[in-house]
């Protein structure tokens, strides 16, 4: 035991040496020194998470101190993470075997079978467990040492199997029968060790990887929350003019709010739940059981964020995106290679990619998809220009007769979304005698007809492109008028026929 004292000084001095911690674990535990080893189990599993063969000790050192509740709770709480771990379905079995429970035992071995289909002894522990228990010699419900998941090397004998048991217990762990009593007095329940004390306050191993999560969520989300907020103000021509959107990214701005906060909603849910899909697919294991939520979260108001990128640079955004997931993928679970964590994160990038991708296309159909190239085309030679989406004309005297046809950006789409159309006369009177009127039409209808008696007039129509319209303004011939066209899509003027 001296080497075990050694030990235990050590980890006193080290508390956040859970390496040594485990190897003190592990001794006690060989020592029959159950009620300590359990303290120091029970922190590792707190501080040290994702370990599985800890927890596999924890609810073999509830077993030997006859608290199967208690093991069996660890392990099943174990296989929500490990599902295809056969030794864990093993030994909650035997566990539910010691503990009478027959029938949930026979249940666990159903399940090894589901997943190892040529387990050597599981068909066999099945029809025992459903045989009478009269039917069951008593030498078939003896278990072997390994049974518990853990050999047991030392501890009190008992008379009929010659199994290790530990003082604590009354009955034998493995076949049983009663143990004789002996001289020696049961222990007691040990307090909590000083180890236990001082270590037990520090969360940070756990709590430090949760906190940067939490911050980086929050972040996203304010940086979200401001694109929004600086994009969301509907987009408008100088002065007091009725508002449309002028620049590609304007029409975009207005037209894909609903889309995006679909997605953004849809991608909260889905990006998390695809990082855990993909870690039970590929066999890698979350280090905690939070930071996949949170993780996914960040990714989806990552996503969101970057649909307010300039359409122009909105093709990098998946690039940009595949490079986050892989290394939140990284920081979010372990396996044993690289290449089993990489396989994950295809699996998950490409189910969330799915779902984006159907989401958007249930509200605005395939078509921007088809034609994204043309719309980011026309993006990069619209809303780079000077003045984007202003169209003046030179001033002429009244009267004005002039056709326009509003030409097309080269997408179906986009000329769907801003056919929108502003058109502004600003006159200059040289007399008196003010006053003009206006009629313009598509040649068979008349879309507006208005008298001036100011220096400006202005109005919104929607136009559709290739087709003809007529501007006809007439007034004192002094009058000068400039005659001013805002929208996306481009206007030719044409002379009248």
């Amino acid at each position: 035991m001296a080497g075990i004292w050694e030990l235990t000084r050590y980890v006193e001095n080290n508390p956040g040496e859970h390496n040594q911690r485990w190897r003190l674990a592990k001794k006690l535990y060989h020592a029959c020194e159950y009620h300590l080893a359990l303290e120091h189990l029970t922190l590792l599993k707190e501080e040290w998470p994702g370990k599985l063969n800890v927890l596999r000790y924890l609810a073999a050192t509830h077993y030997r101190l006859g608290q199967y509740d208690e093991s069996i709770a660890e392990l099943e709480a174990a296989l929500e993470w490990w599902p295809h771990v056969v030794a864990l379905y093993e030994q909650l079995a035997r566990v539910f075997e010691v503990a009478g429970r027959r029938e949930e035992a026979a249940i666990v071995w159903e399940k090894a079978l589901r997943v190892d289909p040529d387990h050597p002894t599981a068909r066999q522990a099945v029809k025992r467990l459903r045989t009478p228990k009269s039917a069951s010699p008593k030498d078939q419900l003896n278990l072997q040492d390994s049974d518990s998941g853990i050999t047991l090397q030392q501890g009190r004998v008992c008379p009929e199997c010659g199994a290790q048991n530990s003082e604590e217990l009354s009955r034998c762990w493995k076949c049983r029968t009663d143990l004789p009593q002996t001289q020696r007095p049961t222990p007691s329940p040990r307090q909590a060790s000083p180890v236990v004390q001082a270590a037990a306050p520090s969360s940070q191993p756990t709590a430090a990887p949760r906190i940067f999560a939490y911050t980086l969520v929050g972040l996203i989300m304010a940086g979200a929350l401001a694109l929004t907020a600086w994009h969301i103000a509907p987009e408008a021509p100088p002065g007091d003019l009725p508002p449309i959107p002028i620049t590609v990214q304007g029409v975009l701005a207005d037209t894909l709010n609903p889309v995006r906060a679909v997605m953004g909603i849809v991608l909260i849910i889905a990006w998390p739940a695809a990082i855990r899909i993909s870690q039970l697919f590929s066999g890698v294991t979350p280090r905690d059981k939070v930071l996949p939520i949170a993780g996914g979260v960040a990714l989806a108001l990552l996503t969101y964020a970057l649909t307010w990128v300039p359409i122009m640079y909105l093709s990098y955004a998946p690039a940009l995106l595949a490079l986050a997931s892989l290394m939140v993928y990284i920081a979010v679970g372990q396996a044993p290679s690289f290449f089993m964590t990489l396989g994950g994160w295809i699996v998950q990038y490409s189910l969330v990619f799915a779902t984006s991708v159907a989401a958007f296309t249930s509200i605005e159909g395939v078509q921007p998809l088809i034609e994204f190239r043309e719309v980011v085309h026309h993006s990069a030679a619209h809303d780079t220009d000077v003045t984007p989406g202003v169209h003046s004309l030179h001033t002429v005297h009244l009267p004005l007769r002039m056709a326009v046809i509003w030409g097309s950006t080269g997408s179906s789409w986009l000329d769907a979304q801003s056919n929108q159309i502003l058109v502004e006369l600003e006159l200059e009177h040289a007399g008196e005698n003010g006053g003009a009127v206006l009629r313009f039409s598509d040649g068979d209808n008349l879309l507006e007809h208005a008298e001036i008696t100011g220096d400006h007039h202005s109005f919104v129509t929607r136009v559709v492109p290739g087709e003809r319209y007529e501007i006809f303004l007439t007034g004192p011939n002094e009058t000068r008028v400039t005659p001013i066209f805002y929208g996306v899509l481009p206007p030719r003027v044409q002379p009248p026929e």
